[in-house]
């Protein structure tokens, strides 16, 4: 068999492990990707001692890039240096080193003992603050914010934990469930966010459902949200302090309209997509949870612009003051505290209503 007939055969095996990747079978496909690796291997080790560019290169970089699909990172250094070690064009070079930066990455989670959970879900954006494949810094980092603090959340909800009221995330859920946001994909702008979790001897959740599970549910929840469904989201998110919080992390991450016309969600399992595109925008979701808590025509919730100054965790209080240097001690109610972080020391607007001599927090935005 001849270079270009093994490499052809290398391609073939690849092409066979992307497809199985694709409709869920994953063990399967690390198996084709071994055998498109030792076939590619063998194709460009044939021209370890030539000067044959870009073949060369491009078949030492086709050599690592399957040896990291198969997770056989240490092949995968070798075929970089091999490939670096000659005379590969300027561009093909630069692709090089971008892929041993993402085998290094690779690397660093095995060092950590964690690998990346095959579920995943895209997150895309756009808007008058979104190019092809570039964004506002703010706005994509407040979403993606926003999504962690949604995955960690499902993941204490699903592990039966009580509502943390205040506190940080545990190291336990952060080691096993850290969300990871993939590569920024050239379409609006659009990211692919996967869940890290332990490799499996250090695994305390055997089930790796749950990994699906926790992107599933975000997605199902999202989609209930987003069509109005609030009796069946009830039914599926039956802890009130969990639900609120849900409703507050939905409401930061839908659109605003102008900088984010649009976000949209796609999950893809065993090959078949779903989609779906949050177009209300967090004024009206306001307008509606601010209907919501009104006590009566009369007793409408008030608007106090402020700066975000005192934040106790254990009383569950915030403290604004105003421009009038006033201050306003406010009630967190379960739920919400997850959103008063995002806004500390922040020139705020913030919607209360009064429930006895106290003020109570019903939401809380950005003063732009």
């Amino acid at each position: 068999m001849n270079i270009k007939q093994i490499h052809r055969e290398a391609m073939v095996f690849a092409q066979e492990a992307h497809l199985l990747q694709q409709n869920g079978d994953f063990e399967k496909s690390i198996e084709l990707f071994e055998k498109a690796f030792e076939l590619e291997q063998q194709a460009a080790l044939f021209y370890l001692n030539h000067d044959k560019e870009p073949a060369r290169s491009i078949l030492f970089k086709s050599a690592a890039a399957l040896a990291n699909n198969c997770k056989r990172y240490r092949d995968a250094e070798k075929m970089i240096g091999f490939a670096l070690s000659g005379n590969p064009p300027f561009e093909i070079a630069n692709e090089i080193r971008n892929l041993y930066e993402n085998i290094n990455f690779y690397r660093h989670l095995e060092l950590r003992d964690v690998e990346l959970d095959n579920s995943e879900i895209y997150l895309s954006l756009t808007g008058n603050s979104v190019g092809y494949g570039i964004i506002n810094s703010g706005e994509f980092l407040s979403r993606a914010q926003i999504f962690e603090q949604l995955a960690y959340r499902t993941v204490e909800r699903k592990l039966g934990k009580e509502f943390r009221k205040n506190g940080s995330v545990s190291k336990e859920i952060k080691d096993r469930f850290e969300p990871y946001f993939q590569r920024p994909i050239a379409a609006s702008f659009a990211i692919q966010i996967r869940i890290g979790k332990p490799t499996k001897q250090l695994n305390l959740y055997p089930d790796d459902d749950i990994y699906t599970q926790v992107v599933d549910e975000i997605f199902n929840s999202i989609s209930l949200f987003n069509n109005e469904n609030e009796d069946q989201l009830k039914n599926q998110i039956s802890n009130d302090a969990y639900f609120q919080n849900f409703i507050s992390l939905a409401q930061k991450l839908s659109p605003d309209g102008d900088k984010i016309k649009q976000v949209g969600l796609t999950v893809i399992r065993k090959g078949q997509e779903q989609t779906l595109a949050l177009q209300k925008t967090q004024k009206d979701i306001k307008s509606k949870i601010v209907r919501i808590n009104q006590n009566s025509e009369n007793d409408k919730p008030l608007e106090i612009k402020g700066n975000l100054k005192k934040a106790d965790g254990f009383s569950n209080k915030i403290t604004l003051i105003n421009e009038e240097d006033k201050k306003f001690q406010i009630n967190v109610p379960d739920g919400l505290d997850d959103i008063v972080k995002m806004y500390w020391d922040d020139n705020v607007i913030v919607t209360i209503k009064k429930n006895g001599k106290h003020f109570q927090l019903i939401d809380i935005e950005k003063d732009e």
